[in-house]
């Protein structure tokens, strides 16, 4: 058993201003900066052999702000990136989420147009957290959307009802993961399982 913490990213602009980015490469904003430099306390008190992070600067930025003066390197990965929000990319959630599309957004196989749905956006992780082969105590630090997946799938939480709890900025959440979880997990979504439900 080893402990995995996550970190989703500080406040970026495209939060600030109210806009979808996705894989826009969307900055911290200031108070972004701020928020990841009063986590720092926090993540100096925690054993962690490994940080990997998005490859989007507002996750990767992050990442190396929190573990400034800390002994792991910072490893930019792609597949922590953020759900590709297609068309919805620089709109506003007031326009892209316009005329019911909200319920589009937050279901579990629902997608914008040329984006990702939650499903992919959970496939990709898991593809991806297979191949590290971590091994001790591990940082992420990502997005909200992407850690949100992962979170729920490890809480056993119905697909239907994963993305309802938005992750806050520069918050951190830990749990313990047995050997094989992600493996595990990976099977059960290729094969379309959902703890106990079609």
């Amino acid at each position: 058993m080893s402990t995995w913490y996550f970190v989703r990213h500080g406040q970026s602009i495209a939060n600030r201003d109210g806009w979808l980015a996705g894989w826009v490469d969307a900055r911290l904003s200031p108070l972004g900066v701020d928020q990841c430099q009063r986590l720092q306390h926090q993540i100096k008190m925690l054993s962690i052999q490994q940080v990997y992070a998005s490859d989007l600067s507002r996750a990767y930025r992050t990442a190396q702000i929190i573990t400034e003066n800390q002994p792991a390197e910072v490893q930019q990965v792609s597949f922590l990136r953020e759900r590709s929000m297609g068309i919805w990319e620089g709109r506003t959630r007031k326009e892209a989420f316009s005329n019911g599309r909200r319920t589009l957004f937050l279901s579990w196989t629902g997608c914008p147009q040329d984006g990702e749905n939650r499903h992919e956006v959970a496939q990709r992780i898991l593809h991806g957290l297979v191949e590290l082969k971590s091994t001790g105590n591990t940082l992420l630090v990502a997005h909200g959307t992407a850690l949100g997946c992962i979170l729920g799938l490890l809480d056993e939480t119905p697909l239907d009802q994963i993305g309802y709890n938005p992750m806050p900025n520069a918050t951190l959440f830990s749990r313990e993961v047995a050997p094989n979880t992600w493996q595990r997990l990976l099977a059960q979504l290729t094969k379309g399982e959902n703890h106990g439900q079609a």
